[in-house]
Protein backbone atom coordinates (compact mmCIF):
# COMPACT_ATOMS: atom_id res chain seq x y z
CA UNK A 1 0.00 0.00 0.00
CA UNK A 2 1.30 3.49 -1.24
CA UNK A 3 -0.23 6.66 0.71
CA UNK A 4 0.33 10.06 -0.43
CA UNK A 5 0.42 13.26 1.49
CA UNK A 6 0.68 16.85 0.45
CA UNK A 7 3.03 18.33 3.29
CA UNK A 8 3.60 21.73 4.54
CA UNK A 9 7.39 23.11 6.03
CA UNK A 10 6.95 23.01 9.91
CA UNK A 11 6.75 21.58 13.14
CA UNK A 12 5.01 17.91 13.21
CA UNK A 13 2.06 16.86 13.96
CA UNK A 14 -0.08 20.04 11.81
CA UNK A 15 1.55 19.78 8.16
CA UNK A 16 -0.15 17.06 6.56
CA UNK A 17 -3.63 16.70 5.36
CA UNK A 18 -5.49 13.32 5.00
CA UNK A 19 -3.33 10.80 2.75
CA UNK A 20 -4.45 9.45 -0.72
CA UNK A 21 -3.89 5.61 -1.20
CA UNK A 22 -2.59 6.08 -4.57
CA UNK A 23 -0.59 3.15 -6.77
CA UNK A 24 3.41 2.99 -6.77
CA UNK A 25 3.23 1.71 -9.93
CA UNK A 26 1.80 4.34 -11.80
CA UNK A 27 3.56 7.29 -9.41
CA UNK A 28 6.89 6.03 -10.84
CA UNK A 29 5.52 6.33 -14.39
CA UNK A 30 4.34 9.69 -14.41
CA UNK A 31 7.81 10.50 -12.57
CA UNK A 32 10.31 7.98 -14.25
CA UNK A 33 13.35 10.67 -12.83
CA UNK A 34 12.06 10.37 -9.39
CA UNK A 35 14.02 10.90 -6.75
CA UNK A 36 13.46 10.70 -3.48
CA UNK A 37 14.79 11.05 0.26
CA UNK A 38 13.64 7.66 2.70
CA UNK A 39 12.90 8.49 5.98
CA UNK A 40 11.40 5.64 8.33
CA UNK A 41 9.50 8.11 10.83
CA UNK A 42 7.66 11.23 9.09
CA UNK A 43 9.61 13.71 7.60
CA UNK A 44 10.27 17.31 9.24
CA UNK A 45 10.42 19.67 7.55
CA UNK A 46 11.72 23.51 7.36
CA UNK A 47 10.60 22.87 11.54
CA UNK A 48 11.96 26.93 11.83
CA UNK A 49 10.27 28.42 8.96
CA UNK A 50 6.66 27.03 8.62
CA UNK A 51 4.47 27.70 5.17
CA UNK A 52 1.06 28.37 5.30
CA UNK A 53 0.07 26.31 2.06
CA UNK A 54 1.29 22.12 0.75
CA UNK A 55 4.79 23.01 -1.14
CA UNK A 56 5.87 18.95 -0.42
CA UNK A 57 4.80 15.46 -1.61
CA UNK A 58 5.55 12.78 0.67
CA UNK A 59 4.78 9.34 0.03
CA UNK A 60 4.44 5.94 3.20
CA UNK A 61 4.69 2.96 1.28
CA UNK A 62 4.91 -0.92 2.33
CA UNK A 63 5.99 -1.51 -1.36
CA UNK A 64 9.12 -1.27 -3.30
CA UNK A 65 10.54 -1.52 -6.81
CA UNK A 66 13.45 -0.27 -9.26
CA UNK A 67 12.93 3.31 -8.12
CA UNK A 68 11.40 3.02 -4.50
CA UNK A 69 13.93 0.89 -2.85
CA UNK A 70 13.02 0.70 0.63
CA UNK A 71 9.55 0.90 2.59
CA UNK A 72 8.51 3.71 5.02
CA UNK A 73 8.60 7.46 4.21
CA UNK A 74 10.03 9.39 0.96
CA UNK A 75 10.17 13.02 0.46
CA UNK A 76 9.55 13.32 -3.33
CA UNK A 77 12.52 15.62 -4.35
CA UNK A 78 11.63 18.95 -7.04
CA UNK A 79 7.99 17.76 -7.08
CA UNK A 80 5.47 20.10 -5.94
CA UNK A 81 1.50 19.23 -4.61
CA UNK A 82 0.58 21.39 -8.10
CA UNK A 83 2.44 18.54 -10.48
CA UNK A 84 0.28 15.25 -8.90
CA UNK A 85 -2.50 14.34 -10.53
CA UNK A 86 -4.81 12.43 -7.55
CA UNK A 87 -6.75 10.96 -10.68
CA UNK A 88 -3.92 9.56 -12.91
CA UNK A 89 -2.62 7.82 -9.77
CA UNK A 90 -5.38 6.22 -7.83
CA UNK A 91 -5.44 2.47 -7.72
Amino acid sequence: MTILYFVKAGPRPNTTGEGKKISLEKLCSCFPNLETMHAYDPPVINEDNPSLYAEHVVIETTKTNDIIKEKGFHLLKDIHPKDINLNQLSE
